[in-house]
């Protein structure tokens, strides 16, 4: 399947085979902060008892991060090296990833899937879909070299948009990353789109060498459940999280 042309079809939001304990497909990359991010997501979801099979593209994690992974309990890790949306050429790699995912989904029957990477919101997922923008090259070239991006960059612009358009709930991290998501590829559904700030672990702030990251933990965990178990997009708390001050000023 194409996903750069695939028809944004969203399946219905059903309630699980289970009330209580979810079954979470999640993607991550091993090249940047986003498999900080998915290592704390998943050790939250372990937490609250629900299972987590979390898929790695961008390159084979090292050993660093394979124990990383190995020290969340029963959390299934599957590693690929296929590229990332945002790589140089990625589609035969984009396509052959969407194979293996969709093979994962089949044999692992999740009742939730968690994108952290635009590559594949559009495949035709058995479970809803809850997709985070982290970032995005649009937005990107736009602050970095003050034009738009050139247009070579039009095939990821539709591949985004597909994946913005077929996601039963898009979240980013602030309220300008969702507007830049707005702004770079249309209006996102009505309903289906929310802003979280992302908080990092607090073992990690104590950890010399760890790099900050913003980890999106609390409400992306309670979001992927909750969109499973009722059907229906939770709605996000009115009370705003405040970033630490050690990593400065920043508005959402």
């Amino acid at each position: 399947m194409d996903a750069e042309f695939a028809t944004p079809a969203v399946p219905a939001l059903l309630p699980t085979r289970r009330a209580g304990r979810q079954r979470v497909l999640m993607t991550a990359d091993t090249v940047g902060g986003v498999w900080q991010y998915a290592l704390e997501l998943c050790t939250a979801l372990v937490a609250r008892g629900h299972e987590v099979v979390l898929a790695t593209m961008g390159a084979m994690p090292n050993r660093d991060q394979r124990r990383e992974a190995a020290e969340i309990p029963d959390l299934a890790l599957h590693s690929s090296s296929y590229k990332l949306l945002w790589m140089d050429d990625p589609w035969n790699d984009l396509r052959g990833a969407g194979e293996w995912l969709m093979g994962l989904a089949a044999r692992e029957h999740p009742t939730v899937v968690h994108l952290n990477d635009f590559g594949h919101g559009a495949f035709p997922w058995p479970a809803p879909v809850l997709l985070v923008g982290h970032s995005c090259v649009l937005s990107w070239w736009q602050a970095v070299h003050g034009v738009p991006a050139p247009p070579s960059w039009q095939r990821y612009r539709r591949c985004v948009r597909n994946a913005l358009q077929a996601a039963n709930l898009v979240v980013a991290p602030t309220h300008a990353m969702l507007h830049a998501l707005r702004t770079h590829y249309g209006a996102l559904p009505e309903g289906r789109n929310r802003f979280t700030h992302f908080l990092p672990s607090m073992n990690r702030l104590a950890c010399r060498s760890w790099r900050p990251r913003w980890l999106a933990v609390r409400w992306c965990s309670a979001t992927s459940t909750a969109c499973a178990r009722t059907g229906r997009v939770p709605r996000c708390s009115s009370r705003r999280l405040t970033m630490p001050r050690l990593h400065g000023r920043c508005r959402a």
